[in-house]
């Protein structure tokens, strides 16, 4: 009797041992799935730990596209100088096949807009030589950014610039872009060469931009996902009302 006693009390320190345990793991399940439900929306982690897991951030609009209904929209309007004016004569009478004479009248107006024809501008500088009545012969000099017999100008180089960092286009596709549009080679390195020059020369304002941000009461932080080189590198943003690094 003393044996089935002991028996039973020890199935129920067993049993009050397992109700624990148990309890203890559905208390760590709750825990685990709650940190497996974290990302950057509802918790501090940054959108940068969730790799390339992260779902997009757009959501279908339910619209159809273009131009909503009620919306005033955009359109041309006939400008009052236009760049070139073509003019259509009629040349001979549809009665009676005679040559028409005079001017006439502007009866209609259409007008195209367009781009005008692309081609490489090129400006050439001569260094003239002058002789005093001293004798002595003086050149006038070159200007500091013409520094080569041959050379792309600020203006080429400033679109490339904007075709990569603001529009995303890699080096080469821009190289065969100035190759289709204008015929000229302007290669990879020229553009390279072109953004470390513009980079040195808006180095102070970055400065200047940088101990502005670090000195404002309020500022926010955000980071972006970029793929280099075939792995997800990310660009972190500090920026305000009036300044972004």
């Amino acid at each position: 009797m003393e044996e089935l006693v002991k028996e039973i009390a020890d199935l129920k320190a067993l049993i009050n041992r397992l109700l624990l345990r148990i309890e203890e793991l559905e208390g760590e399940n709750v825990d685990l799935r709650r940190q497996l439900n974290q990302n950057s929306s509802n918790s501090h982690k940054p959108p940068s730990s969730e790799g390339y897991a992260k779902k997009p951030l757009i959501k279908p609009a339910g619209k159809k596209p273009g131009g909503q209904s009620g919306h005033p929209g955009k359109t041309l309007q006939l400008v009052a100088n236009p760049d070139q004016i073509h003019t259509h004569r009629a040349t001979h009478c549809c009665c009676c096949g005679l040559a028409l004479e005079g001017e006439g009248e502007v009866v209609a107006r259409r007008q195209v807009f367009d781009l005008p024809p692309t081609r490489l501008w090129v400006d050439e500088h001569q260094a003239i030589a002058r002789r005093c009545q001293c004798g002595c012969e003086q050149t006038g000099q070159f200007p500091a950014d013409v520094v080569a017999p041959v050379q792309y100008g600020p203006r080429i180089h400033a679109q490339s610039i904007v075709l990569n960092v603001d529009y995303r286009l890699p080096f080469s596709k821009i190289s065969q872009l100035w190759t289709d549009l204008i015929g000229c080679s302007y290669n990879p390195a020229t553009l390279a060469n072109a953004q470390t020059k513009l980079y040195e020369q808006l180095l102070p304002i970055e400065t200047q931009i940088k101990e502005q941000l670090k000195s404002a009461p309020v500022c926010h932080f955000d980071e972006t996902g970029l793929r280099v080189d075939g792995g997800l590198k990310w660009l972190h943003l500090a920026s305000n009302e009036l300044f972004c690094s």
